[in-house]
Order: structure tokens, then sequence, then C-alpha cells
């Protein structure tokens, strides 16, 4: 008498092991993902911040145009309480619209503690003009601006940068870590400058991937590594990027 066939039904569910590995690369693919959208966004911020320096460098020189070609004061005046910064002084050459926009670094994480208003300071403060060199009026410190053609290497020496307060001032650059503050008259100091290291005051910040923006005196914008190329290199260096 035949036996009627009888087959085994394979089971379709999942053992433990494969579970534990399908679950090890969503894990994976997730990291890869999440790494590559905040890659993105840090260039996307990149790019607006070097715009917004574009911008701040034109109508630096729009300025020019109207007072007999002298760069734009860091702050004008001769105290703290007549004192009006640059950032003022472009507002008619940027528009009041663009004020809160032009002035903001996008990657600037302390930029919503500072108010912005259109007073004599106008904040936020993400940006500061070079004030390693004597170009530029600081109130009643540095003499009157002088023009455009004292700068002897346009193409080679930083006109603005990205700017902040460091928390961890004593860490390398690439450590740093920006604290909140106020609104600054708008200058940015460099490497070797006698307040470079001081806490409360405003150093070149690499707040894009370890790199600081900055606009040249001759409109261009570059993304510059501050240990590699500005902290090895002091006035009067050849390669300084911040000496007239």
């Amino acid at each position: 008498m035949n036996q009627p066939l009888t087959y085994r039904s394979r089971s379709t569910a999942f053992s433990l092991v494969e579970l534990l590995v399908v679950i090890a690369i969503v894990g994976i693919l997730s990291s890869l993902v999440l790494n590559f959208l905040s890659k993105s966004r840090g260039s996307a911020q990149s790019i607006a911040c070097l715009a917004n320096l574009r911008q701040l460098a034109s109508a630096s020189f729009a300025y020019g145009a109207d007072n007999d070609n002298a760069l734009v004061p860091i702050a004008g005046g001769t105290i703290s309480g007549d004192a009006v910064t640059w950032r003022k002084l472009l507002v008619p050459y940027l528009g009041e619209d663009k004020v809160g926009k032009v002035f903001r670094c996008p990657g600037d994480t302390t930029a919503r503690y500072q108010e912005v208003k259109s007073d004599n300071y106008i904040r936020p403060t993400s940006y500061g003009i070079n004030n390693a060199t004597s170009l530029h009026q600081y109130l009643a410190v540095t003499p009157a601006s002088q023009k455009l053609s004292a700068v002897r290497k346009p193409t080679e020496t930083i006109f603005i940068a990205d700017i902040g307060v460091v928390e961890n001032v004593g860490s390398a650059p690439e450590q740093w870590k920006q604290k909140p503050s106020s609104g600054s008259y708008g200058y940015a100091n460099f490497p070797n400058h006698w307040s470079w290291a001081a806490g409360n005051n405003w150093n070149v910040f690499p707040r894009h991937n370890a790199r600081a923006n900055v606009v040249f005196y001759d409109g261009h914008s570059e993304s510059v590594n501050v240990s590699a190329s500005l902290v090895p290199f002091p006035p009067g260096h050849e390669k300084c990027l911040y000496d007239n």
C-alpha cells in the first residue's frame, strides 16, 4: 500500500541571528545617512556664509566709493557712547531687510543670543573686520581709516572673517567652542595679535568643520584652516594672510 507523500513545511520566519544582522545593517545605513545629511547641511551653511561675506565686501567697496575710497571703519567715533560700527555704516548699501540675514552666519549657534536691532551696533555679530592691521579706524585707538589702495596685497590679505568668543581658549583652534556673548564692535583678532588668546575677545573662529570663512580685500571669499593657514605664519611672514 502506497503511503501518501508528506512534506515538511519550511519556516519563513527570521531566526534571531538573521534579525540581529538586519538590525545592525539598518543601524549602519542610518548612521551613514545621518552623517551625509549633517555634512550636506554644514556645506550648505558654509556656502551661504561665503555668500554673506562677499555681499559685505561689496557693500564696503560701495561705501568706499562714496567716501573718497576710504576703508570702512571698524567703529567710528571716539568712545563707546558715540561709536558707529561698520555694520551700521553698511546698512544703506545692503538694505534694512537684509540686516538680520547678511550679518548672521547660518552656522553661528550663538547668534540667537544676540538681539537684532538697528542701533549703532547692529547685531548679530558673526563677522568681524581684520583688527591686526592699522587700516581701519577703531574708535580713538586707531587713526582715520586708510584708503583701499593702502592694502599692499589685496588678493592675499583677509578683510572680513568669521568671529566668535572662545570658551576653551587654551585648546587648539579646531577644538574651540563658541560661547554666547553680546554684540561686539565688529573686529576680528588673529594669531599672534596681542589679544588673540583673551577669552573675552572676538577671534577669527573656525565654525565650518575646523575652517573659518573669510573674504579678502579683492572681494573673493575662501574657507581657511586656522591651525594650518594662520597660526604658523606671524605678521611679517610672506605667507601671513592677515598682515599688511
